[in-house]
């Protein structure tokens, strides 16, 4: 998790800034998670992940993270359990991916307003 906290921590760093509009920067951008674990510990990272993402200002569409469910304990990884052939795992990514590229567009054409969310207004 060593590497996610310093990408969350450099995110955190530009938070800060805003857009055009006077809002936060990552308004209107949507946010989700791949962790390339099994089960025992992506639930606890990818909460953490998204809390982190909403904090800052990103939307979370539901159903925007996944995670190898492999062996609990050290295991395979996914290429060598041919994680492409786990139903579970593939039908997640392909619902996250859906519901971030809806949300996106959704933001694209109907962004959140500008009243009430510019900073020092």
């Amino acid at each position: 998790m060593a590497v996610t906290t310093q990408i969350i921590e450099r995110l955190y760093d530009g938070s800060s800034l805003t857009n055009d509009e006077g809002q936060y920067i990552y308004y209107n951008k949507v946010g989700g998670v791949v962790v390339t674990g099994n089960e025992d510990g992506a639930k606890h990272v990818s909460r953490s992940v998204i809390y982190a993402l909403s904090h800052i200002g990103f939307t979370i569409p539901p159903n925007v993270d996944t995670y190898w469910v492999g062996e609990a304990e050290p295991g395979p990884s996914f290429i060598e359990a041919e994680g492409t052939k786990n139903d579970f795992t593939m039908q997640h990514v392909k619902m996250m991916a859906h519901n971030l590229i809806h949300f996106a567009r959704l933001l694209k054409s109907h962004p959140i307003p500008a009243e009430g969310n510019v900073v020092n207004s």
